[in-house]
Protein backbone atom coordinates (compact mmCIF):
# COMPACT_ATOMS: atom_id res chain seq x y z
CA UNK A 1 0.00 0.00 0.00
CA UNK A 2 1.04 3.61 -0.93
CA UNK A 3 -0.65 6.35 0.90
CA UNK A 4 -1.45 9.30 -0.84
CA UNK A 5 -3.50 12.29 0.77
CA UNK A 6 -5.86 12.91 -2.70
CA UNK A 7 -6.49 10.38 -5.57
CA UNK A 8 -8.21 12.44 -8.47
CA UNK A 9 -10.41 9.53 -10.97
CA UNK A 10 -11.54 10.59 -14.17
CA UNK A 11 -12.04 8.66 -17.52
CA UNK A 12 -11.40 10.75 -21.05
CA UNK A 13 -8.32 11.56 -21.85
CA UNK A 14 -9.51 14.78 -23.14
CA UNK A 15 -10.55 16.17 -19.83
CA UNK A 16 -8.05 14.20 -17.67
CA UNK A 17 -4.79 15.67 -19.28
CA UNK A 18 -5.54 19.17 -18.71
CA UNK A 19 -5.97 19.15 -14.63
CA UNK A 20 -2.51 16.52 -15.29
CA UNK A 21 -1.04 19.90 -16.83
CA UNK A 22 -2.18 22.22 -14.60
CA UNK A 23 -1.21 20.29 -11.03
CA UNK A 24 2.04 19.28 -12.64
CA UNK A 25 1.29 15.56 -12.71
CA UNK A 26 3.73 13.15 -14.03
CA UNK A 27 2.96 9.75 -15.36
CA UNK A 28 4.40 6.81 -13.25
CA UNK A 29 5.14 3.54 -16.11
CA UNK A 30 5.21 1.63 -13.03
CA UNK A 31 1.84 0.94 -11.80
CA UNK A 32 -0.68 -1.37 -14.18
CA UNK A 33 -3.50 -1.34 -11.13
CA UNK A 34 -3.32 -4.72 -10.52
CA UNK A 35 -5.30 -7.74 -11.02
CA UNK A 36 -4.88 -7.72 -14.81
CA UNK A 37 -6.06 -4.41 -16.07
CA UNK A 38 -4.06 -1.02 -17.10
CA UNK A 39 -4.40 2.25 -15.89
CA UNK A 40 -2.97 5.19 -15.72
CA UNK A 41 -1.20 6.92 -12.72
CA UNK A 42 0.03 10.74 -12.83
CA UNK A 43 1.46 11.79 -9.30
CA UNK A 44 2.80 15.19 -8.32
CA UNK A 45 6.90 14.59 -6.72
CA UNK A 46 5.34 14.25 -3.11
CA UNK A 47 3.10 12.02 -3.99
CA UNK A 48 0.69 13.57 -2.07
CA UNK A 49 -1.95 13.79 -4.98
CA UNK A 50 -2.34 10.71 -7.61
CA UNK A 51 -4.52 10.76 -10.36
CA UNK A 52 -5.43 7.22 -11.62
CA UNK A 53 -7.42 6.60 -15.40
CA UNK A 54 -8.57 4.03 -17.26
CA UNK A 55 -5.36 2.74 -19.67
CA UNK A 56 -6.32 1.73 -23.40
CA UNK A 57 -7.58 -1.73 -24.39
CA UNK A 58 -5.12 -3.75 -25.95
CA UNK A 59 -7.63 -5.67 -27.99
CA UNK A 60 -9.53 -2.92 -29.58
CA UNK A 61 -7.25 0.32 -29.04
CA UNK A 62 -9.37 2.89 -27.71
CA UNK A 63 -10.00 4.59 -24.50
CA UNK A 64 -11.02 1.98 -21.61
CA UNK A 65 -14.51 3.70 -20.46
CA UNK A 66 -17.39 2.51 -18.98
CA UNK A 67 -19.24 1.64 -15.83
CA UNK A 68 -16.79 -1.47 -15.30
CA UNK A 69 -14.06 0.25 -16.35
CA UNK A 70 -14.69 2.92 -13.36
CA UNK A 71 -15.58 0.41 -10.48
CA UNK A 72 -12.26 -1.38 -11.36
CA UNK A 73 -10.21 1.95 -11.21
CA UNK A 74 -11.76 2.91 -7.92
CA UNK A 75 -11.39 -0.16 -6.31
CA UNK A 76 -7.67 -0.27 -7.33
CA UNK A 77 -7.06 2.95 -6.69
CA UNK A 78 -8.83 2.78 -3.13
CA UNK A 79 -6.91 -0.49 -2.38
CA UNK A 80 -3.49 0.48 -3.31
CA UNK A 81 -3.40 3.96 -2.25
CA UNK A 82 -5.80 4.41 0.73
CA UNK A 83 -6.42 8.20 0.30
CA UNK A 84 -7.96 10.65 2.36
CA UNK A 85 -9.85 12.04 -0.28
CA UNK A 86 -11.25 10.49 -3.33
CA UNK A 87 -12.62 12.82 -5.91
CA UNK A 88 -14.67 10.98 -9.16
CA UNK A 89 -15.09 13.72 -11.80
CA UNK A 90 -15.53 14.15 -15.65
CA UNK A 91 -18.82 14.30 -17.69
CA UNK A 92 -20.51 11.26 -16.02
CA UNK A 93 -21.93 9.92 -19.49
CA UNK A 94 -23.95 13.45 -19.86
CA UNK A 95 -24.90 14.37 -23.40
CA UNK A 96 -26.28 17.78 -24.90
CA UNK A 97 -29.77 16.46 -23.91
CA UNK A 98 -29.27 15.80 -20.56
CA UNK A 99 -30.16 19.56 -20.11
CA UNK A 100 -26.42 19.82 -18.05
CA UNK A 101 -24.34 22.88 -18.84
CA UNK A 102 -20.03 22.81 -19.25
CA UNK A 103 -18.89 23.14 -15.87
CA UNK A 104 -22.47 22.64 -14.01
CA UNK A 105 -21.60 20.66 -10.71
CA UNK A 106 -23.69 17.06 -10.55
CA UNK A 107 -23.25 14.94 -6.94
CA UNK A 108 -24.41 11.39 -6.26
CA UNK A 109 -25.70 10.34 -3.13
Amino acid sequence: MIETNVVLHMTMEEEYLAVVQQLGLVESKDWMGGHGFAFRLFANKSGTISMVAPGTDAEFGVQSVGTVNAALVAFCALERFRPKVYINAGTAGASASSGLEVGEVVVAT
